[in-house]
């Protein structure tokens, strides 16, 4: 993978340059190895006088949706701005640049910002009656209404997406795919379950029918997944072992998205007290495949920890479900310090030395418990009170 760099960097031409690091910043960013993504990205913008070379504005692009997955907003909004500086006005791409940089603003909690680019990328794509960012754009701006608790605002607009999706999910054209994912995340994210479920589950057929090349299979499985695993539907392990199968048929076995079907199947089956060798070993590999491809201390590997530890408690292996929760928590602690996430690990590894009657070690997690609670929550709150609660019946079985 390096070679191509050694290659471009010995090449004269800028362009060629900026294209090899564009595709070793998306390698590595899907790798996980944000650094190094970052490292390539910022290396291909320091060619002088970058904006005018035509693979540019991509670059940006990428760069831009690197820094929003890093939480970096403000700086996403940069590089937004300066894609929409140096476009023309008549690019059929100008309201999708527009509705990336409404999000930008949105993920700052700008919304009077973000609403103003939104009206103005609807405008845009209405005139020129591109009905796929009218989609987009409507979709974002009554999310944003509806985030600032503007219903009546919001109205007209939801009524028109409600009615998009009334004739996507009775239309079995090519795209629809795409399109029917996406509304289907603008429900799950407003609680319209119902409509999510059936707007995905239409995705997933259309994805089989015509191959969209829009959106992965792997993308919509996984969204399914993830809906249907909170909601209890009784086709969970189905959906899950053909995502672990397609997952693995694309990526390989090593792969970090063939991990995730890993975690998902195991998390899935670990419900089934006849499956609970099938799912210990499916998240088994789960944890090493996140170790191998984001890191030992990372809070995917943590999460994924947390979920083998809980099983193997729940299956009686104790001494090993210990040693996986500590490793979580210290994770947890190291990256997050005192948060919510940290105290949930935390009290779930407090579960397993109870079980095992360590009561000395219990003690002084729960100490680091009711700290963290006070800090987060306050001297009175109920989860702190509890906390202290639970820490005196500990002192009372030493």
């Amino acid at each position: 993978m390096l070679l191509a760099l050694d290659i471009a960097e010995n090449q004269s031409d800028p362009e060629y340059q900026i294209t090899v690091c564009i595709y070793l910043g998306r390698f590595y960013s899907h790798q996980y190895k944000d650094a190094l993504a970052d490292s390539f990205y910022r290396k291909a913008l320091a060619i002088p006088n970058i904006t005018k070379y035509s693979n540019s504005i991509q670059l940006m692009t990428d760069f831009a949706e690197f820094l929003k997955k890093m939480e970096v907003y403000q700086h996403a909004e940069f590089f937004y701005q300066i894609i929409l500086d140096v476009s023309d006005t008549n690019d059929p791409k100008l309201p999708e640049r527009l509705s990336n940089l409404g999000w930008a603003l949105l993920d700052q909690d700008k919304y009077i910002e973000a609403d103003k680019i939104f009206r103005k990328s609807l405008s845009i794509a209405q005139k020129n009656q591109d009905y796929i960012n009218i989609e987009n754009s409507l979709l974002s701006l009554t999310h944003s209404m509806l985030l600032q608790e503007k219903y009546a605002k919001a109205k007209p607009f939801l009524e028109q997406v409600y009615t998009i999706s009334d004739q996507i999910l009775n239309s079995h054209e090519p795209r629809m795919a795409y399109r029917a994912n996406k509304l289907a995340i603008f429900f799950e994210k407003h609680k319209n379950t119902e409509l999510a479920e059936k707007l995905y589950r239409h995705s997933l057929a259309l994805k089989e029918i015509y191959d969209d090349y829009d959106i992965d299979i792997t993308d919509i499985l996984n969204n399914l997944m993830d809906l249907i695993w909170e909601n209890g539907n009784d086709d969970n392990e189905q959906f899950a072992r053909r995502c672990l199968e397609i997952s693995t048929e694309k990526f390989g076995i090593r792969h970090y998205d063939t991990g995730t079907a890993y975690f998902n199947l195991g998390r899935v089956l670990s419900l089934n007290s006849q499956l609970e060798e099938e799912a210990e070993d499916l998240l088994r590999k789960s944890v090493k495949i996140a170790e191998k491809t984001v890191g030992k201390r990372s809070l995917v590997t943590s999460e994924r920890l947390v979920l083998l530890g809980n099983h193997l408690s729940n299956m009686g292996k104790l001494e090993d479900s210990k040693d996986l929760l500590q490793r979580a928590a210290r994770i947890d602690e190291s990256i997050l310090g005192e948060n919510i996430r940290t105290l949930t690990t935390l009290t779930q590894y407090a579960r397993v030395l109870k079980k095992m009657k360590l009561f000395e070690e219990m003690l002084k997690v729960f100490q680091r418990i009711v700290k963290g609670a006070e800090n987060i929550y306050g001297v009175h709150h109920e989860y702190t009170l509890l906390a202290h609660v639970l820490m005196n019946e500990i002192h009372d079985y030493n």
